[in-house]
Formats: C-alpha cells, sequence, structure tokens
C-alpha cells in the first residue's frame, strides 16, 4: 500500500522545522509522540492508510519509530528530505495544531494509556500495528474529525483558545470533504 511520504524523516523534520520556526525545541521521546499520533490520526482519517512507511514497536519508553530513534540518538543531523505535499503539509498542521505545543508528559499520558501502546507494551519490542491505530484512534468514521474544548474522546485534545482542533480527513493522501448531493463545493 503506498503511503502519503516517502519517508518516516520527512514527517519527523517538518515537525522539527515547524517547532524552530516557533522557538520551541522538541525532546526526542516528543517527536516520537507526534510521529505517533500523526500515524494513527492520519490511519484514523483515511480508513487504515499509512502516513509514512514506518513500524512503531513498544520499548522501555512506549513507542517508538525504531529508525529515527536510532538516527537521532546516533547524533545524525543532516539528512536529505522532501516537503510533504500541500494536503499532507495541513493534515500535519492540523496535528501539531492539536499535539505540538503540548508538554512531553502529556503525550506520553495521551500516548500511553492508548489500547494499542498498552496492549503491546507488555513485550518489548511488539509491533503497533497501523489496523490497531486505526481501531482505536477513529472516533467517527466518517467525516472530519473536529475535536471540541474540554471534549477529550480517547486522548484526543482541544486548542487551548476554545476553538475546535480539526485533524483534516484524507484519502490517498488527497484531502476529503463532506459533500451532499445538489450542494455545491465550497
Amino acid at each position: 500500500m503506498p503511503t502519503a511520504v516517502p519517508s518516516a524523516f520527512d514527517v519527523a523534520y517538518w515537525f522539527l522545522d515547524q517547532a524552530q520556526r516557533e522557538n520551541l525545541i522538541i525532546p526526542p521521546l516528543k517527536l516520537q509522540r507526534l510521529l505517533f499520533l500523526a500515524q494513527a490520526y492520519f490511519a484514523a482519517s483515511t480508513r487504515g492508510e499509512k502516513l509514512m512507511p514506518a513500524i512503531f514497536v513498544s520499548s522501555e519508553v512506549g513507542p517508538i519509530e525504531p529508525n529515527v530513534h536510532r538516527t537521532f540518538a546516533a547524533g545524525v543531523t543532516t539528512i536529505e528530505t522532501i516537503v510533504p505535499r500541500p494536503p499532507i503539509v495541513d493534515f500535519l498542521k492540523g496535528v501539531w495544531q492539536a499535539f505540538g505545543h503540548q508538554s512531553e508528559q502529556a503525550l506520553d499520558d495521551l500516548v500511553l494509556r492508548s489500547k494499542p501502546v498498552a496492549q503491546a507494551m507488555g513485550t518489548p519490542n511488539t509491533e503497533i500495528s497501523t489496523a490497531t491505530m486505526f481501531n482505536h484512534f477513529s472516533l467517527e468514521k466518517s467525516g472530519p474529525r473536529v475535536i471540541p474544548k474540554g471534549e477529550q474522546p480517547r486522548g484526543a485534545i482541544g486548542d487551548e483558545d476554545g476553538t475546535p482542533v480539526r485533524i483534516p480527513k484524507y484519502h490517498r493522501g488527497k484531502p476529503v470533504n463532506k459533500w451532499v448531493p445538489g450542494m455545491r463545493k465550497a
């Protein structure tokens, strides 16, 4: 199955660049949580498709993408990446808006209590499949994900200013909008 971006490093560096633009630092485990949530919510919004060709496995610190984890642990800072297509950037902006400003502890709490992670944590190096991410994180099988402030279904986080957090819905890497027969596209 094709993925929306060719490498997990494309997504990792997009988050790192976004943080740098906002004068923020993303610790390695927070980056892992953002990658996991991006993959999970993309699967949830696309009926199980993968955002990136990444495999998340359980570890003593929670789910990690081992290739990204080892590369950054080794101090590698320069990797050729490709900027994701505009619809994917919009999706990543939604993930960043929802989770980028959360503390590492808040993201740990969110990710570690999710059912797919909790089930995998008993055995080190257990793969957390995209299918289990989809089953857990897809609250609605249709329509875009809108998470109102104050409502935190299965770990969703609302925006601090009270506006709903919208993580766009995608199908095969293209944005999906609700359409009603007879209604013109906006």
